[in-house]
Order: C-alpha cells, then sequence, then structure tokens
C-alpha cells in the first residue's frame, strides 16, 4: 500500500509541478507580448513625435504668410483709398503732435475741472 500511495502522490507531485510549469510558460509568454507591445507604441509615439513638429511647422508657416499676405493686401487698399501718404518710421508730423498736445490738455482740463466728490 506504501508503494501504490507513493506513486499517486509522485504522480500527483509531477502533475503539479507540470502544471505550475505551464502556467509560468504562459505568463511569461504574456509578458513578453506585453513588452513587444509596449516597444511597438513606443515605436509609434517617437514616429509621431518626429513627424508632427514638422507637421505643426508648415502648418504655422502657412498660417503666418497668409497672414503676412493678407495684412499687406489690406495696407495696399488702404494707400490706395486713403489720400493721406502713409507715414515713414511711425514719426508724428508737426501737425499730428500739435493736435494730440492739444486733446491732452482738453482731456486734462475736464478731469481736474470737475469738484471732487464727497
Amino acid at each position: 500500500m506504501k508503494t501504490g500511495l507513493g506513486k499517486a502522490a509522485a504522480a500527483l507531485c509531477a502533475a503539479l509541478c507540470c502544471t505550475l510549469m505551464a502556467n509560468a510558460q504562459a505568463q511569461s509568454n504574456r509578458q513578453m507580448r506585453q513588452q513587444e507591445r509596449r516597444e511597438e507604441r513606443q515605436m509609434e509615439r517617437q514616429m509621431e513625435r518626429r513627424e508632427a513638429p514638422r507637421d505643426f511647422r508648415e502648418s504655422r508657416y502657412n498660417d503666418l504668410r497668409e497672414a503676412r499676405e493678407r495684412s499687406y493686401e489690406g495696407r495696399i487698399d488702404e494707400s490706395q483709398n486713403s489720400a493721406e501718404p502713409p507715414r515713414r518710421n511711425g514719426r508724428m508730423t508737426a501737425d499730428e503732435r500739435r493736435d494730440l498736445r492739444r486733446q491732452i490738455n482738453e482731456a486734462g482740463q475736464q478731469v481736474y475741472s470737475l469738484p471732487p466728490r464727497r
């Protein structure tokens, strides 16, 4: 009877070891597949990063170019429609400075001529 029980225990241990080894192998395979998927996703992200800045730069360049063209077209229309010549270097003429000084003085007089509130 000892030999029958020993053989059954040995068979049970062998079956248990085989099951544990199969589970360990399956888990190892799953981990390897997960690692491969992670590496693939990482490679895809790297490729997207390499391509995205170029696309972004191109779209940004196109946007700036279009805005520049629109502003240039607007300036051409304004200069053709207005009787005044365009200003040079952003400087004011003597008449413009005189008008501005007068407007500032008038605004100051209005502000300080009001009686203080109590």
